[in-house]
């Protein structure tokens, strides 16, 4: 870590230090800024409104407890991303006079890290990291394993409680054969030998959204219904959404919610796949909704009323 010879009274490292523990080249920046200065200022990065995520999964007083154990003398202080860079500029340097009475700073950051995104008035130095630690690499190495201490499952219990109510996306695709225009047939599945559904009542093809593969739910309903069902279908058309009474998340704050979508069948044969071990076509014309699963009957109702107005 070579750090230009800078006079100033207060040396100010932003980052975000989102790792379990301080590697050596977080220590060896925080070192080397500390025997420039009299005063060191670390800026935690903290994005507002966000709680546990992957990319972040430590809130500030986690980060700022870890940083002042290992320096003490060091001041740890939150600073929040905005969608300006000429305001997160103003507030960094709101925060480094809040600290600084008179004199100097420097303000200390990797080559990716900040500097091309401060406009404030004070100088930046641009430090190089030897050691070339990657933090992500550090959280996804943490995140396979697994220790078996009181300590390990009470930060998974505050990780937990610490975010967000989770609304978990999936859709439901209706495929319905036409005739002349009519809607006469629709689509079910189900599985061969499933202890929760011991009658072998009939739902609808569908499951998560999968937010590495769908660019939008329309995307999700057709890649959805190619995997469980595999026949052809005309591009799906969203119907309206609705929370899911899924047995899974009864006693769960967190809740499903499904968007509906119709398709029309155009072609292939209608095969169980992924998912369903069974599909096959249902005559609309009095059909019996009791045969249909539970949590997916509001979606049947929905779709009977939507092809009815249609």
């Amino acid at each position: 870590m070579d750090v230009k010879t800078a006079s100033a009274e207060l040396g100010v490292i932003i980052g975000r230090f989102q790792v379990h523990e301080l590697h050596e080249g977080h220590r060896q920046l925080i070192d080397a800024v500390r025997t420039k200065h009299k005063k060191t200022l670390i800026l935690l990065g903290s994005t507002p409104g966000v709680l546990v995520t992957r990319g972040n999964p430590l809130d500030y007083f986690t980060r700022m407890i870890m940083l002042r154990e290992a320096y003490p003398d060091v001041m740890v202080l939150p600073i929040h991303d905005m969608n300006s860079d000429d305001l997160w500029s103003k507030a960094v340097d709101k925060r480094v006079g809040e600290v600084l009475n008179v004199g100097t700073a420097i303000l200390y950051g990797s080559r990716d890290a900040f500097i091309p995104h401060y406009k404030g008035r004070f100088a930046t130095i641009e430090l190089e990291d030897t050691k070339n630690v990657s933090g992500t690499e550090l959280r996804k190495s943490v995140s396979d394993e697994v220790r078996a201490n009181a300590e390990f499952r009470r930060g998974i219990i505050y990780a937990a409680h610490n975010r967000h109510l989770a609304t978990f996306p999936t859709v439901d695709i209706a495929i319905i054969n036409y005739d002349a225009h009519i809607a006469t047939q629709i689509v079910l599945g189900r599985k061969g030998n499933d202890p929760n559904n011991p009658t072998k009542l009939w739902r609808f093809p569908g499951g998560f959204v999968d937010p590495s593969q769908d660019k939008n739910l329309e995307l999700a309903a057709a890649r959805e219904a190619q995997e469980e069902i595999g026949c052809g279908i005309c591009s799906p058309r969203y119907i309206g959404s609705m929370l899911i009474d899924d047995w899974r998340y009864r006693k769960e704050a967190d809740k499903i919610m499904t968007s509906i979508f119709i398709a029309q069948y155009i072609h292939g044969p209608i095969v169980g796949k992924d998912d369903l071990d069974e599909a096959k076509f249902f005559d609309l014309k009095n059909f019996d909704i009791n045969i249909v699963l539970p949590q997916h009957r509001p979606i049947m109702e929905m779709v009977l009323s939507h092809l009815e107005k249609e």
